[in-house]
């Protein structure tokens, strides 16, 4: 139902009361629309969409749903498992694009959705900024990047949401690229995969996330270019994440995260079985400008194939290590916990190694033509085959 805005005259004043119109949708045909779409075509800024649940699609060839840059607040009366936007694995789900702000999307399932190229369930781009709130992404694949959501130069606020299922070469769940800045709260991606990198997010090219209180969990990178089975990083990326658990992602390069350039940042943290196929089970930084800063973080349960079980520090890399645990993790080669190799200098204080173990060499850390600076540090009760540490 649309509500109009009214005109009264009281006492010789003129007062105008403009009310934001209200519109309702409903696939039974039940409401003003029976289409998404048609909804939001109709809509102005500062409007309401209220959609019944019920499965929504489109004949159109690229998206279900182009939010036409408007400040709408587009929302399921119901919940997201029951109120969904299937692409019908022929077109994306929605496509915003501008920066209005103001754009609020919540409530939806997202499924069997395709970006011919980017973007599967969302494609972002030209500043766009919506809200996203109680939504999942199940089940969507891009032929390139972003299977759940393609950024690029945007900067969506994402809370409260579920990545599970997706498909892409790059950013199975996410992809951000281009001075792209989301702020991601209390989301889990989940047995997401990636051909190549960053199977639960991944980060390109200048951009600058905030990921709080976000859980990954078995996400995979696993083919030749397989990095970054939790999120891949690279590029001059400066990712912040707090209290974020990474358990069971795996990929050739770096199970939890792949760091390549860029100025990380990881507070309360934990990752916890997690694994490499060849080096850094948890976690890897390579690359000259690989200066994550890590604090209150564990590492514990992680293994690598080759090198560094929790954490490989590979090639001109210098991460700030503080107040941090590395306990029982293993490396079928070398650098039970950490292996730190070719001209990296991190800095670790007051960090505790225990029960960490190599086939090879450094069952606490294997430094291999590198520096490394430690202060208050433990190593107790590490092992490896050539010798103890």
């Amino acid at each position: 139902m649309k509500y109009y805005g009214i005109g009264i005259v009281l006492l010789g004043l003129t007062v105008s009361a403009v009310q934001a119109d209200t519109w309702t949708v409903d696939d039974d045909g039940k409401a003003d629309f029976n289409n998404l779409q048609a909804a939001v075509d109709a809509a102005s800024d500062g409007d309401e969409i209220l959609v019944m649940p019920g499965t929504y699609t489109s004949t159109a060839p690229y998206e279900v749903v182009d939010m036409r840059n408007k400040a709408v607040w587009m929302h399921s009366i119901s919940s997201p498992d029951a109120t969904i936007i299937d692409g019908e694995n022929t077109r994306r789900g929605i496509h915003c694009s501008g920066g209005i702000e103001g754009m609020i999307i919540e409530g939806f399932t997202f499924q069997n959705c395709f970006g011919h190229t980017n973007g599967g369930g969302m494609y972002l781009d030209n500043n766009a900024q919506p809200t996203l709130i109680n939504c999942t992404f199940n089940g969507n694949s891009a032929a390139s990047r972003g299977g759940g959501i393609y950024c690029k130069s945007s900067n969506p606020v994402v809370t409260l949401c579920t990545f599970t299922n997706n498909f892409a070469n790059y950013g199975a769940g996410i992809f951000s690229q281009d001075n792209s800045n989301p702020t991601l709260a209390d989301n889990t991606f989940e047995h997401n995969v990636a051909n190549g990198r960053g199977g639960g997010f991944y980060c390109e090219t200048d951009c600058a996330p905030t990921l709080t209180n976000c859980i990954f969990n078995e996400n995979t990178a696993l083919l030749e270019q397989g990095e970054g089975g939790g999120i891949f990083s690279g590029w001059n990326s400066s990712p912040t994440l707090t209290n974020c658990t990474f358990t069971g992602n795996q990929a050739r390069l770096g199970g939890g995260i792949q760091q390549t350039s860029g100025q990380l940042s990881l507070d309360g943290c934990e990752f916890i079985g997690n694994s490499a196929v060849e080096d850094g089970g948890a976690m890897r930084t390579s690359e000259a400008g690989s200066n994550p800063s890590i604090s209150n973080t564990t590492f514990i349960n992680n293994s690598a194939g080759s090198h560094g079980g929790a954490m490989h520090i590979y090639q001109d890399s210098n991460p700030t290590i503080t107040d941090c645990t590395i306990t029982n993790n293993t490396a079928a080669s070398s650098g039970g916990g950490f292996a730190v190799w070719y001209n990296s200098n991190p800095i670790l204080t007051n960090c505790t190694f225990a029960g960490n173990s190599a086939d090879d060499n450094g069952g606490g850390m294997l430094n291999y033509q590198s520096s490394p600076t430690l202060t208050d540090c433990t190593l107790e009760n590490n092992t490896a085959s050539n010798v103890d540490s």
